[in-house]
């Protein structure tokens, strides 16, 4: 079924609407998602200032390059493409999708989502760039496992006075 002008022009000032904000726009490709569960996730997106979107490729495309964002070839959209625009925290997303993808992954479930790429800084960076990132430790951790880094050799230290005090009031 052909668009008509007054649909495009709707896509077209969506499109403007969602991206008129954002540094970063992620595009990710769907596989037989059912609506009940897109729609768990785009609650789990929200909550931390996402928004997700199925996009018209070819529109969404042209537009992109309009708003000045750097040139992506329509081949590369394969299935359905859908377009996430964070509101917050640029990198939030990541881990919401990450749970999501093995959540999935673990229930041997028929559907996917996985990286296309994104934009990030109005440069465009493949699905790769975008993998590795998913998989690096948020702040949270990081401070959580330097926190125990520093900890471990006090506690030891405590523990080894612990059993020479144990050891001399044995004898």
């Amino acid at each position: 079924m052909a668009i008509t002008k007054a649909i495009k022009a709707k896509l077209v000032n969506d499109y403007k609407k969602n991206v008129e904000w954002e540094k970063n726009v992620v595009v990710l490709k769907q596989f037989a998602i059912p609506v009940n569960e897109i729609n768990k996730v785009r609650i789990e997106l929200a909550k931390v200032g996402c928004k997700i979107n199925v996009v018209k490729k070819r529109i969404f495309l042209n537009q992109m390059k309009d708003f000045g964002y750097g040139d992506v070839s329509l081949d590369i959209l394969e299935w359905s493409a859908i377009v996430l625009y964070s509101y917050t925290d640029e990198f939030a997303w990541l881990k919401e999708i990450e749970k999501v993808r093995k959540l999935w992954k673990k229930a041997k479930a028929k559907y996917e989502i996985d990286y296309i790429g994104w934009w990030f800084d109005k440069e465009w960076k493949d699905a790769s760039y975008v993998n590795s990132l998913a998989t690096l430790p948020s702040k949270e951790e990081l401070v959580s496992k330097l926190l125990y880094l520093m900890n471990y050799p006090l506690q030891s230290f405590v523990m080894a006075l612990d059993q020479i005090k144990e050891k001399k009031s044995q004898e």
